[in-house]
């Protein structure tokens, strides 16, 4: 490893302290369902975190799990997205986390953050090491993901290493804030309506496949699960990557999960890519007959929809319960009908400008993740990365 004069190696092995966590037994209503964050290897979706959508009680907390302070690094160990992706943040405030994923305690010699990014920088060389863990579960070996080395500089140079890429996390962060936020009040705006009228009313259920390994066209947007867990961003791939026919999408949509209802996924598809749109067959293609993506999406993200599915739900797995299409479908809903113009007007434009921070989000995420290689060789100064930054924040 090539680096400036004044940088170092030194193996993540032996950059901190390293902590493993674990999970309060599910079936002890005295653990779960408090106020503080527990972090897994699917909730682990941001660089900065600070909630996750599962959390414990401060019993829970001290039962089975591991309690963490804030600027503590976290990352993904064994998972199905190690397949693809490593996944790695630190903690914003005291939380706990799940043995899929390890914790470390940057040493005195290193600013946390700084510390964070070195080892996302080496995401080609983990994603290397990774093995298979049985049925498609990605997995690090410990002995192996100590021995990756990073260079560190000076700590100056690690604060302001870290500064400059953390303008872009915090714009990040500051829109994923915004944006659920905005999606909450998507939702408050339609739950006040009490007239209902079954689902099938009010959308067209798409069932169209295709055989992604018989289309020629060079790429496609694929509306995976792991997909909409990660950014709710679809993934531009090769169709000859994706496995067994998928939904065609080619209308403005809305995509709901028939899997485990209790963990909503429900995906506005306000504008397509500009190319082939498939998606999982785990999902519903639900276009809007009379409505906007936006106004649809908030009355299915209604809490009494989303309690009425898990009424429906089939499957002996917790993790593995499904919806029939048809008793989907039925599901009552608010009638749009009966909703006035206006509120149905802004519920649309405040679905737009989601769609808007979405997008933003993912621009950033390209600059920091150019950006990021060339900062930790040395090869890129601070001094030259910060006009970059500045015009993208």
């Amino acid at each position: 490893m090539s680096l400036p004069h004044g940088w170092n190696t030194t193996p993540i092995g032996e950059a901190g302290k390293w902590l493993s966590g674990g999970t309060p037994s599910t079936g002890n209503s005295e653990y779960w369902n408090g106020d503080i964050p527990w972090i897994s290897s699917g909730s682990l979706t941001n660089f900065r975190l600070t909630t996750s959508d599962r959390k414990v009680t401060a019993k829970g907390a001290e039962n089975g799990t591991r309690m963490v302070q804030p600027r503590t690094i976290l990352m993904v160990v064994r998972g199905m997205s190690l397949k693809s992706e490593f996944r790695i943040g630190v903690a914003m405030r005291p939380m706990t986390f799940g043995q899929d994923c390890k914790a470390l305690v940057a040493g005195e010699s290193f600013d946390p953050t700084f510390l964070a990014y070195a080892i996302l920088a080496q995401t080609p060389k983990i994603l290397g090491i990774v093995d298979e863990a049985g049925h498609g579960t990605g997995r690090l070996n410990s002995d192996q993901l100590y021995a990756v080395e990073i260079g560190v500089p000076p700590m100056p140079e690690q604060r302001a290493i870290a500064e400059v890429l953390g303008a872009l996390d915090d714009k990040i962060a500051a829109n994923t804030k915004l944006a659920t936020t905005t999606t909450s009040l998507m939702t408050e705006l339609i739950a006040s309506y009490s007239a209902t009228v079954p689902l099938s009313d009010v959308v067209d259920h798409r069932k169209t496949s295709r055989n992604p390994s018989a289309l020629s066209r060079g790429r496609v947007a694929h509306f995976s699960l792991p997909a909409f867990d990660l950014d709710k961003s679809p993934e531009v791939c090769e169709p000859s990557t994706i496995k067994s026919n998928k939904f065609l999408i080619d209308k403005p949509s809305v995509l709901i999960s028939k899997l485990n209802p209790r963990f909503p996924r429900i995906w506005d598809v306000a504008t397509l890519p500009g190319m082939m749109s498939l998606a999982s067959t785990e999902f519903l293609v639900l276009e809007p007959k009379s409505i906007s993506t936006a106004v649809l999406f908030a009355i299915l993200s209604q809490p009494s929809f989303s309690a009425s599915l898990q009424t429906q739900v089939a499957g002996t797995s917790s993790s593995h319960q499904r919806v029939k299409p048809s008793d989907l479908m039925a599901t009552r809903i608010p009638n749009p009908a009966a909703i006035p113009e206006s509120v149905l007007a802004q519920i649309t434009s405040l679905g737009a400008h989601t769609a808007l921070m979405r997008l933003e989000n993912k621009t950033l995420s390209a600059t920091r993740d150019a950006l990021l290689p060339q900062l930790m060789s040395g090869k890129l100064r601070v001094k030259d990365a910060e006009p970059l930054v500045s015009a993208a924040v």
